[in-house]
């Protein structure tokens, strides 16, 4: 079957199946330099090499299904941002290198991601995590908690030219965000010591273990660095912000990004609902 194969090729008749392979390198050649999030895709992109790593195209849905498989214990948002990582790849060297014709992609069915978490840290919790930190880690969690920027594609890209002072108050600019407008980012008052640590220039892998560690040694191994974000939205609407406010303080393209917040309502309703004034009867 083999020889019949290559004796297809030879002559014409039957084209080779690109690799898996050679559409990453594509990809990372030429598309990740141009991301903002490029080195992290590059990183998720490494965590599946051995899983596709010689294999041709059509493999790409069994990938994803044996990638899965093998991965009950991790996050499913983490899961889904690498085989979508992988199956951007395949399209982007078939529309822009004519590398094979993109139905493998096609075909690639991500799993489904229900990353909702409702952990909010309050002040005693950050208090216990920032104090089981070195001066440097501390510096970059703390800038995650006050400003809601993400702390791998946000604030480690950080130089200190991004931060904007006016008088005693200071922002961050991050550019043009997805939603076509310039993000600026306060920082609060008690951040503003965490600047001139900028710019941050150990690996992702250094902070994210020392977070790690620091959680543990302050008994709050539930917490993720992600969930400094869901705290910082969780502190704004607690502190009278609407949805449409924190939509904008973490650049969400919609609204329907910010409504995962909408459970902290109530408990705010109440209390504004008091604030009506008496109408005697």
């Amino acid at each position: 079957m083999e020889t019949g194969r290559l004796t297809a090729i030879a002559a014409g008749i039957q084209r080779d199946e690109p690799s898996i392979d050679e559409a990453v390198a594509l990809y990372i050649e030429h598309r990740l330099p141009h991301l903002k999030g490029g080195r992290q895709a590059a990183q998720h992109l490494a965590h599946v090499l051995p899983w596709f790593q010689g294999k041709p195209m059509s493999a790409l849905h069994d990938i994803c299904r044996q990638y899965v498989a093998a991965h009950p214990a991790l996050a499913p948002g983490t899961v889904r941002n690498r085989l979508a990582y992988l199956r951007a790849s395949i399209r982007y060297a078939w529309k822009e290198h004519g590398l094979g014709d993109g139905a493998a992609a096609t075909r690639m069915r991500l799993p489904a991601a229900n990353n909702a978490r409702h952990i909010y840290l309050v002040a005693g919790e950050l208090e216990r995590l920032m104090a089981a930190m070195e001066p440097e880690d501390r510096a970059l969690w703390t800038l995650a908690f006050y400003t809601g920027l993400r702390w791998r594609s946000d604030l480690l890209r950080l130089e200190p030219g991004a931060v904007v002072r006016q008088g005693r108050a200071a922002w961050l600019d991050l550019g043009i965000a997805k939603t076509g407008v310039r993000h600026m980012v306060p920082v609060h008052p008690a951040a503003r010591w965490a600047l001139a640590y900028l710019p941050f220039r150990r690996s992702d892998s250094a902070y994210y273990e020392a977070f790690w560690a620091a959680r543990d040694t302050a008994g709050l191994r539930h917490v993720r660095p992600h969930d400094l974000r869901h705290s910082f939205a969780s502190a704004l609407l607690s502190g009278g912000a609407t949805l449409a406010e924190v939509g904008v303080a973490l650049a969400h393209q919609s609204l329907a990004s910010t409504r995962r917040y909408t459970h902290l309502y109530p408990a705010r309703l109440v209390e504004t609902v008091k604030k009506l004034p008496t109408i005697k009867r």
